[in-house]
């Protein structure tokens, strides 16, 4: 196989020293991060870095803070003062649907 001799910056050498895994040389990480796949998925991408205790540490504490949100439906209010949730208690639900909202602002 011919070889090829490139001359790269410091800060180029060092990105692919980062990504180079243990028994990988320099070649095998271009070609792999030059390699065009079709349609790829995050875990694929995410998988060909090589251990990094930040990452993982800052996913893991993304991963517990979205653990603890709660999300609701918003309140759409209509025209008429009732919201959307009670337009849906309609006939047999066992509520009359009559609610009516208000609302007081101060210095009324």
């Amino acid at each position: 196989m011919a070889h090829k001799i490139l001359t790269i910056s410091e800060e180029a050498y060092n990105a692919l020293a980062r990504t180079k895994g243990k028994d990988e040389s320099f070649a095998k990480v271009i070609l792999r991060l030059t390699r065009k796949k079709a349609a790829g998925n995050l875990l694929d991408y995410v998988r060909s870095f090589s251990p990094d205790e930040e990452l993982a540490s800052a996913v893991e504490k993304v991963l517990e803070k979205r653990s603890k949100i709660r999300l609701r439906a918003p309140e759409i209010y209509m025209g008429n003062g009732l919201s959307r949730h009670d337009v849906s208690r309609g006939p047999g639900s066992g509520k009359t649907g009559s609610r009516k909202k208000t609302a007081s602002f101060p210095g009324e």
